[in-house]
């Protein structure tokens, strides 16, 4: 659960700073961030383990290492794309 913090409060903190007030959408995208955050510390771990001895994997473990390679790889398009959402709703809005 701690790790859901770890993009939650950075997100929420900092637009509380900038604009001094709380709305459910910051409310939405820094809980989207927190998820993030979480599934990314969930998946970096194990995929680091196998990364670290990946020359001498079998090959389901390299299946697996590529399953969290792909979760991580979305992870990171995902943050991209929620970013541009953020800016343009605040251009836009």
């Amino acid at each position: 659960m701690v790790c859901l913090f770890w993009g939650f409060l950075p997100v929420l903190t900092g637009y509380i700073m900038q604009t001094n007030e709380v709305s459910a959408a910051v409310l939405a995208i820094a809980t989207a961030m927190g998820l993030f955050s979480l599934v990314e510390i969930k998946a970096s771990r194990p995929y680091k383990g196998l990364k670290s001895r990946s020359d001498t994997l079998s090959q389901d473990e390299k299946i697996l290492l590529e399953r969290y390679e792909t979760i991580l790889k979305s992870i990171s398009t995902g943050v991209l794309f929620l970013g541009a959402g953020m800016l343009l709703w605040r251009i836009t809005g």
